[in-house]
């Protein structure tokens, strides 16, 4: 009986070292006017340790809330940290371009660019209704975009009130209208990056449209971003390849 009992205290003060909860839902956006999938994942380590939120976009993709979750785990973090998967209903090509896509408003693109989405609809879905929800007392902030969804993030970075602290944007698509972001960055001098943002693209990109406007992002940077923003290219990755770096970026 007793070799039963010493496996048992193990596993009592594992649980209360460490508090986790998940919790999956759909709600709907007012300003969006559809409804999204939400997935919460989170663990506390320690109560007097600072809560890292990190919203993860496209999350019914390839179950990379959980896959995250895994590899936080296995990481000595010196903070807590909750796991916000949002995912459209379904994939769809018309759902994220409407999402994730900026506006035609001259904020990001010029008034003449015709490949555009609601972007900022969806983006005040996230900061009013999500955020405030699910996520009121977190002490720092961070989103994770890959591909148009890293173009939201890019998009997200120019927001002179920005609800996050870091940025993550993994091959976003900034040739989108030939482009167009590019262009109007250079010829408007109040268009800034205004939060941290990390830019990751691989190198079997170079081939693609990705590659060649990220490269040519990082040559037009204006002085004053140079401190927010950090380009990396990661070898031998592809499009889809380098969403594996996910699970290693810090937190």
């Amino acid at each position: 009986m007793i070799k039963f009992i010493v496996p048992t205290l193990l596993l009592v003060n594992a649980c209360a070292a460490s508090k986790k909860g998940y919790h999956q839902k759909s709600i709907y956006s007012t300003h969006v006017q559809d409804s999204f999938h939400i997935e919460i994942k989170e663990v506390t380590r320690n109560e007097d340790l600072p809560m890292h939120s990190i919203y993860v976009l496209d999350a019914k993709l390839d179950d990379r809330v959980s896959r995250l979750s895994d590899s936080l785990a296995l990481d000595s973090l010196e903070f807590n940290y909750r796991i916000i998967g949002i995912g459209q209903t379904h994939f769809s090509k018309s759902l994220r371009q409407r999402d994730f896509v900026p506006p035609a408003d001259g904020s990001f693109f010029s008034k003449n660019a015709s490949y555009t989405g609601d972007a900022e609809n969806f983006y005040r879905f996230i900061t009013t209704r999500v955020m405030q929800e699910y996520d009121a007392q977190s002490d720092y902030r961070v989103l994770l975009g890959h591909s148009y969804s890293g173009l939201f993030g890019v998009y997200v970075s120019t927001h002179l009130e920005n609800h996050f602290d870091k940025i993550y944007a993994i091959s976003p698509s900034l040739w989108i209208n030939y482009s167009d972001f590019l262009s109007n960055y250079e010829r408007d001098s109040s268009l800034h990056i205004n939060t941290s943002l990390h830019i990751l693209y691989g190198s079997l990109e170079e081939l693609n449209k990705v590659a060649p406007a990220i490269e040519r992002f990082q040559k037009i940077l204006k002085p004053d971003d140079f401190k927010s923003v950090a380009i990396k290219e990661i070898k031998w990755a592809g499009h889809k390849s380098i969403l594996e770096e996910i699970y290693t970026l810090e937190y």
